[in-house]
């Protein structure tokens, strides 16, 4: 499991914006963490938010 971070720079566009860095941080500290060039990911799914426990 990984922590996600990013640093975002405004492009042109009004209200638009592009990563200018992606950085995921592990959980485990065995693992080291790394970034992520522009050209070394790609957005799959969008976090919208966290869904409660079911109601009865």
């Amino acid at each position: 499991m990984k922590r996600y971070t990013s640093e975002k720079k405004p492009l042109a566009e009004e209200n638009s914006w592009e990563h200018a860095r992606v950085r995921l941080e592990p959980l485990n500290p065995e693992f080291e963490a790394f970034d992520l060039g522009p050209d070394e990911f790609r957005v799959l799914a969008e976090f919208v938010e966290v869904l409660g426990p079911a109601s009865e």
